[in-house]
């Protein structure tokens, strides 16, 4: 059997982010009162946000995303999902024909651990069309709702970006200005500690 195909989409991003205005400016040693920077220190926030979850496949802050696939599960280990996932909100999947259903929450559970959906005790996946939008997870993924959530280990992660991007705004050259190591480092720790 071919390997399964699938999209994924970010429905609903996260509603704040894991650092503050204020804790990204005490980094950079820049005053409270000193509002120049404002503006541009909360956009390098979501960058490095951004980054961080692009390089672990990690989400901080909760947010919602949609996977569209042509089956349900291709390798006997239920349905593989690419973030650390804390819920589903549903699994919807078109029938043989053509009809939408939703699958029972009986029929399956979350394993946040391995970062899959599972089928739960005795039961099976149902047949469904093959189109390539025949099964649609939704489901949400992150620490939680708060910064208070997420690991300190991610926002150091976070800080270490912003100042180097402070720093240096110009696309230089020069290797030891441009070294990340430090951030490497953490940023690897940080996505073995979600490894199943």
């Amino acid at each position: 059997m071919d390997r399964i195909k699938y999209s994924l989409t970010r429905t609903v991003g996260p509603a704040s982010e894991p650092l503050t205005t204020a804790e990204a400016k005490t980094h950079l040693n820049i005053a409270a009162s000193d509002t120049s920077n404002d503006d541009y220190v909360a956009s390098l926030i979501q960058q490095a946000r951004e980054q961080v979850e692009h390089d672990t496949q990690l989400c901080l802050i909760d947010q919602t995303w949609t996977r569209v696939a042509d089956r349900f599960d291709d390798d006997g280990r239920g349905i593989r999902l690419t973030h650390n996932a804390r819920s589903i909100t549903s699994i919807a999947y078109k029938d043989p024909n053509g009809t939408t259903q939703t699958l029972a929450t009986t029929v399956y559970a979350l394993d946040a651990a391995n970062k899959r959906i599972v089928l739960k005790y005795d039961q099976l996946w149902p047949s469904v069309r093959g189109d390539w939008d025949s099964v649609t997870v939704t489901y949400v993924a992150g620490y939680g709702s708060s910064s208070s959530s997420v690991p300190m280990l991610a926002k150091q992660c976070m800080l270490l970006l912003i100042g180097h991007w402070f720093e240096n705004r110009d696309m230089l050259t020069n290797e030891v200005i441009y070294n990340r190591k430090a951030y490497d480092d953490l940023v690897i720790r940080l996505a073995r500690s979600s490894y199943p």
